[in-house]
């Protein structure tokens, strides 16, 4: 049964909202602080593109749900965490994200390190408490969870990063696809390929999957570095500098071809994947 953007978003709302009333209930009163930090992050009106992935890919391969429901949380949860941890001072030192305050700028940086921290662990208790009946699926979901958030994937990423942004010249290309890759788009793959994993579906048709979540990370990055591509102050380890503003926009829609390519290989059920993967690619300020 198919399910709207809106329909996915309003469910994801109502599990989070669910969850952490619960959650906060065990709070001791002096961790009040660690409440309202998580809170103002996860709440912050981000366009939750990654548990949109995931229902669609739910829908595609036939979820409930229901099912799909937390793993989808779980994702929100760690990108969240990865966002209040990329505005710290230690990292972009940013003072603003989608237009208010970070949140180390509100709760002071001490708060909001744990507030990620918390973010992140919470994600794997989502996981653990929702998919105990199917145990061996929640370890499946699980290992490929720190897969795509840790050692060599999004923490090696932001790394990558990091050490480029202080760097003097501009990388080479495929340096910065490959940051790209593990810094968003592993996130938005494991989004993906999760949903095959409670699908219980053949190993191929997993790998499929999972590439497909790779091409769309990646063609999610691609497009925000056109968004934010500034001609007149560019920044220099951007693609759109590296390699031009037009190269940029054909690589764009070649990853976006690909993703394109390999729903096709579902028999035409992926429609509003194939929406989504258009809509990314004509993105605009």
């Amino acid at each position: 049964m198919p399910i709207g953007e809106r329909a996915a978003v309003e469910a994801l709302e109502a599990f989070l909202n669910a969850h952490f009333h619960k959650r906060a209930r065990e709070l001791m009163p002096s961790a009040e602080a660690l409440r309202r930090s998580v809170e103002y992050s996860l709440y912050s009106g981000g366009k939750r593109f990654r548990p949109l992935v995931a229902f669609l890919t739910a829908e595609l391969l036939d979820v409930d749900f229901n099912r799909v429901t937390p793993h989808a949380a779980a994702v929100e949860l760690v990108h969240t965490y990865s966002l209040i941890h990329d505005d710290l001072p230690a990292m972009d030192d940013d003072m603003y994200r989608r237009g208010v305050y970070t949140n180390h700028i509100l709760f002071g940086e001490d708060t909001a390190l744990l507030a990620g921290d918390a973010l992140l662990t919470e994600a794997f208790y989502v996981i653990g408490e929702n998919y105990k009946d199917i145990p061996e699926l929640g370890l499946e979901l699980t290992r490929l969870l720190a897969e795509a958030a840790g050692f060599s994937g999004m923490v090696a990423g932001q790394v990558a990063d990091l050490q480029m942004a202080r760097g003097s010249i501009a990388v080479p290309a495929e340096d910065l696809l490959r940051m790209h890759e593990r810094k968003t788009g592993a996130l938005i793959r494991y989004a993906s390929e999760g949903v095959a994993v409670l699908a219980r579906r053949p190993q191929t048709e997993q790998m499929l999957i999972r590439e497909f979540g790779a091409k769309l990370g990646l063609a999610f990055q691609i497009a925000d570095d056109l968004l934010d591509f500034n001609p007149d102050r560019p920044e220099k380890n951007g693609l759109p500098y590296i390699l031009g503003e037009k190269k940029t926009r054909e690589l764009l829609s070649s990853v976006s071809h690909d993703c394109e390519t390999i729903l096709l290989k579902f028999n035409g059920r992926a429609s509003q994947l194939g929406e989504l993967v258009k809509k990314n690619e004509s993105r605009r300020r």
